[in-house]
């Protein structure tokens, strides 16, 4: 029997924390609000409703016949102010094969007409299986949004596993129905088959509900989020874009991407800390070449360098890019190395990979200092300063 009703008007509005555990073998049946829990959200005060670190797996929800609502986490939101947190599905959720329906989700069903529900670092994890039958609105994360929800947004969120369904079938949602719904910050590289309405993040959606989104190339595709093949969704630039463009969302959410090879086989996974240091300016200008890290390149011939970024993408470019060898290249402006690390490392020193130190031939272009802004002043001297080099080779 589901936590929570709204039949008898006791839906759940307290703080449920799974501290990491499981709930499996679960099996609920009915038609309608059907999960662990059955209706959250406040009706009766102010506070705000949570439930945060729990994995469902293998769990039965038999949906009868033209049922509605439900999810491994809860069923339906039908109050304001719920987040739902670091919960994901590592098993089979599943409707019966003939049952028909709608909202369908890994973590939730569906969300009614109230505001402030958020879905943040959740997710439908490899071997995990959303089966949802004939059933329509049907995600990896959240079912679908009813058109009056407002204020509601799913972050930080993934979908590795496989989601099934009848219509409007999404990744990480079903659907949105309104322009104050919106999914951020989140990923799809699992499977996601239905008759109609299919996408890697979002089944059937409206304009501008999906922001800085990834699909891995060759799971499903979805036509507003960026297409990255494997490798480089299996990277510290990935979980860096994800994050916005820095380690840590802070504040903003809480909860921010974290990435290394042992976890999550490889791809970004959900923290309440951050993502882990850049280990050198080669990654960080690897990720600028993947698209993962914004820099503003250099301009001009000779290239015009007035930047950290800006040297050591010029830096990358001699080493790794056929016929830059002799690049010519002018500093335009004092820089401190050591200032601009701390954006991409907040502790120790990001290591500075030579100019001409990769491969068998040095550097042989122009590298000088002047000031463009000044055509009589071509010897003005600009310094680099705290530049942090450590080698073992020549």
């Amino acid at each position: 029997i589901p936590i929570g009703s709204d039949s008898d008007g006791k839906r759940y509005e307290g703080t449920f924390d799974g501290n990491g555990h499981m709930v499996s073998m679960m099996r609920v049946s009915g038609n309608e609000k059907l999960g662990l829990f059955g209706t959250v959200g406040n009706s009766t005060g102010t506070a705000r409703t949570v439930i945060k670190n729990l994995e469902i797996a293998t769990n039965l929800i038999q949906l009868q016949s033209a049922g509605k609502y439900a999810g491994g986490i809860a069923g339906y939101v039908n109050g304001p102010d719920v987040t739902i947190s670091l919960c994901k599905n590592t098993g089979s959720l599943a409707l019966n094969p003939a049952d028909t329906g709608n909202y369908f989700g890994g973590i939730l069903g569906g969300i009614g007409n109230v505001e402030g529900t958020v879905l943040d670092g959740c997710g439908n994890s490899a071997g995990g299986i959303i089966a949802g039958g004939s059933c329509d609105n049907v995600g990896g994360v959240l079912g679908g949004f009813e058109s009056g929800t407002a204020n509601a947004e799913i972050r930080n969120s993934y979908n590795l596993g496989t989601v099934a369904g009848q219509s409007n079938v999404g990744g990480i949602t079903g659907n949105t129905a309104g322009t104050a719904q919106k999914i951020k910050n989140s990923y799809n590289a699992g499977t996601v088959s239905g008759n109609s309405s299919i996408g890697g993040i979002i089944g059937s959606s409206v304009a501008d509900s999906i922001a800085n989104c990834i699909y891995e190339r060759g799971a499903t595709a979805d036509s507003l989020a960026v297409e990255l093949e494997s490798s480089k969704l299996k990277s510290w630039g990935a979980a860096w874009k994800l994050n916005g463009g820095k380690l840590s969302q802070g504040t903003e959410t809480g909860i921010s991407w974290a990435q290394d090879a042992e976890n999550h086989n490889g791809y970004p996974y959900a923290v309440t800390g951050k993502l882990r240091d850049a280990e050198n300016w080669e990654s960080v200008l690897q990720s600028a070449a993947d698209g993962l890290v914004d820099i503003t390149k250099p301009e001009g011939t000779p290239y015009q360098i007035s930047t950290a970024e800006q040297l050591a993408w010029f830096a990358y470019q001699v080493n790794h890019v056929e016929g830059m060898s002799g690049a010519r290249a002018v500093l335009t402006a004092d820089i401190d190395m050591k200032e601009a690390e701390s954006k991409y490392k907040s502790a120790g020193r990001l290591k500075w990979e030579p100019i001409g130190k990769r491969g068998t031939a040095g550097y042989t272009g122009s590298f000088e200092s002047s000031n463009p802004a000044d055509a009589a002043d071509i010897h003005k001297i600009y310094q680099i300063q705290n530049l942090y080099v450590k080698t073992d080779g020549p």
